[in-house]
């Protein structure tokens, strides 16, 4: 098994067991998950990082699209509270 498949299983069993995730007076958290190449991913991420109102969680083998980067950004501009989760060890040249 490779680590990405290790790391994909990890999200993936960590998001079932937590469930959604609500707090008093607000509406319960939206997991996602999505894949490329099978999916148009920018697309996906932005419209969802757009939307993201308080925080948002994000979770990526690597992140270097820029259009992604910037709306990340720009949610963070907007008061949201940005955390996401990267694979250790991993550098683009």
């Amino acid at each position: 098994m490779s680590r990405a498949s290790i790391i994909r299983a990890l999200i993936t069993a960590s998001a079932l067991l937590a469930g959604p995730i609500a707090v008093l007076g607000q509406e319960p958290a939206r997991i996602e998950f999505h894949y490329s190449p099978s999916e148009n991913l920018e697309r996906i991420d932005t419209a969802l990082i757009g939307s993201a109102k308080t925080s948002m969680d994000m979770a990526a083998f690597v992140l270097t699209d820029r259009p992604v980067i910037e709306a990340i950004t720009e949610a963070a501009r907007r008061g949201v509270k940005v955390r996401i989760y990267l694979v250790p060890g991993i550098s683009i040249k």
